[in-house]
């Protein structure tokens, strides 16, 4: 009897084995592609999320959606969306610094202006007099720098809501020349 029987079963094992060992591995690729499709499709969205929350400014504009998964992506999202909110709530510290400041520095102003006055009535002295007006025109001089951070604040604030329009340029500068 020959061994042909023997030699064509160790063939069909092999070549069986050989099948389903490439079987497994396609299955086993396809799985971890679609495993980083999807890490990759996740990352990808939290950094447009990110992207779209803050303007070309640095202020804060839009919401940051978290994501509620708990691995180390959703905590990512999570640390982004808490991250953001103490920005915004820094950046409008700091947008609304300027007026309260203003109201700080006008209290003091208006107590030394209302005191300079006073000192002025009861001084005859001429040598007085010149350190009164001295302190009168730094008075006068910070008076003004608080007019003015008040002013520039409005000013930023109106330049934030102005609508943008495109213009011609020739129209405006004959507008101009006219």
């Amino acid at each position: 009897e020959t061994t042909s029987h023997i030699q064509i079963q160790q063939r069909q094992a092999m070549a069986s084995l050989f099948n389903k060992s490439l079987f497994v591995f396609l299955f086993v690729t396809i799985l971890l592609l679609i495993f980083a499709t999807r890490l990759s499709i996740r990352i990808r969205q939290l950094e447009k999320d990110a992207a779209a929350a803050i303007d070309v400014h640095g202020r804060v504009v839009g919401e940051f959606r978290t994501s509620k998964s708990s691995d180390e992506i959703g905590d990512l999202s999570r640390n982004y969306a808490a991250m953001l909110d103490r920005l915004k709530n820094y950046n409008d510290y700091l947008e609304n610094m300027a007026g309260r400041l203003s109201h700080e520095l006008r209290t003091p102003i208006a107590v030394v202006q209302s005191s300079l006055d006073q000192f002025n009535d009861a001084v005859a002295n001429e040598e007085k007099a010149t350190y009164l007006q001295r302190a009168k025109e730094g008075i006068s001089r910070l008076n003004t720098i608080v007019i003015r951070l008040s002013e520039a604040t409005r000013l930023e604030q109106a330049l934030q809501s102005a609508e943008k329009q495109t213009t011609e340029i020739s129209e405006l500068l004959n507008n101009c020349i006219e």
